[in-house]
C-alpha cells in the first residue's frame, strides 16, 4: 500500500508540474528571437519572424492538455516523468521553430543527452545502447532525405535541425516510438495541407 501510494503521489506531481514545465517552454519560445543558436549559425531574419501570427492562448492550452493527459495516462511512474521532462522540451522546440523556422541546437543537444541518461538509468547499458542506436538512426536517416530530396529538386527539404529533433526523439522514445513519432508528425503536416 505505501508502495502505491508513493507511486500515486508521483504521478500526482507529475501531471501538476509538467503542464506547468510546458507553459513556461511556450512562454520562453514566444519570448525568445535571437539569443539561440540555431543550426544555420545565424540569427532569423524579420520575415522570418514575421511569416507566422501565433494565436497565444491556442498554443498555450493545446500544450496544457497535451502534457497533461500523456503524463496521466502513461503506463508506468516512470514513463509519467519522462513524458512530463520529454514534452516541454518538444513544445519549445515546435513553437520556436514555427516562428523562426529555425532549430535552437543547444536544447537539441541537451534533449538527447538527457534521454540517454534516462534511458541508462531507467534500463541499463541495455537500453542506453538502443536509444542510442536511435537517435543516430534518426539523424542519419533525416539527413540522407534531406540529401535525396537535394539531389531531385535541387534545394534542401529538410533542415539539420529536423535531423537534430528526428535524434532526441530517438534517445527518448527508442526506434519503435521515433517510427511512431515520425508518422504522427507527417501526418500532422500532411493534413493542413491536403484540406486547402
Amino acid at each position: 500500500e505505501r508502495a502505491l501510494l508513493i507511486f500515486t503521489e508521483v504521478r500526482l506531481i507529475a501531471v501538476a508540474a509538467a503542464p506547468l514545465f510546458a507553459h513556461y517552454a511556450v512562454q520562453e519560445a514566444l519570448r525568445t528571437e535571437h539569443d539561440l543558436a540555431s543550426v544555420h549559425h545565424s540569427k532569423p531574419t524579420v520575415g522570418q519572424t514575421e511569416r507566422l501570427v501565433v494565436p497565444h492562448r491556442q498554443i498555450y492550452a493545446l500544450a496544457w492538455v497535451a502534457t497533461a493527459s500523456a503524463v496521466a495516462l502513461a503506463e508506468t511512474d516512470l514513463l509519467a516523468v519522462e513524458a512530463g521532462l520529454l514534452l516541454p522540451v518538444l513544445i519549445y522546440l515546435s513553437v520556436f521553430d514555427l516562428l523562426h523556422l529555425l532549430v535552437p541546437v543547444r536544447i537539441c543537444q541537451a534533449a538527447i543527452a538527457l534521454g540517454l541518461v534516462a534511458g541508462g538509468l531507467e534500463g541499463g547499458g541495455g537500453l542506453f545502447v538502443q536509444r542510442a542506436a536511435a537517435a543516430l538512426t534518426g539523424y542519419l536517416g533525416f539527413r540522407a532525405l534531406d540529401l535525396v530530396y537535394l539531389k531531385i529538386r535541387g534545394r534542401s527539404g529538410l533542415g539539420a535541425g529536423d535531423a537534430l529533433i528526428a535524434a532526441a526523439l530517438g534517445a527518448w522514445l527508442s526506434i519503435g516510438g521515433l517510427a511512431i513519432a515520425t508518422a504522427l508528425g507527417s501526418a500532422a503536416t500532411l493534413v493542413p495541407n491536403l484540406s486547402r
